[in-house]
């Protein structure tokens, strides 16, 4: 793949209310990216994370997910950056 970064919003509006926060980040992990809630100086892992409630939930979110290939910084500085 060439794409290394993808930043979306995910809410209730258009044509998000009809897909599933699992669906989107189960996609792009089979694609070799991990996904993280994004906030201005945080995130937090939701690749791997999956709780039944994020079936149900469409809250107004940030999501940004890095490709894992071997030479990526980026993936290491945003896994960092949840661990920290």
């Amino acid at each position: 793949d060439r794409t290394k970064y993808i930043e979306f919003e995910y809410h209730e509006n258009g044509h998000w209310k009809d897909l599933s926060l699992p669906t989107a980040v189960e996609l792009l992990d089979v694609k070799g990216f991990t996904c993280y809630w994004a906030d201005k100086a945080q995130l937090w892992r939701i690749t791997g994370c999956m709780f039944d409630f994020y079936h149900r939930w469409h809250g107004w979110s940030n999501l940004a997910c890095v490709h894992r290939s071997s030479s990526s910084l980026l993936a290491q500085i945003m896994e960092d950056m949840f661990v920290a």
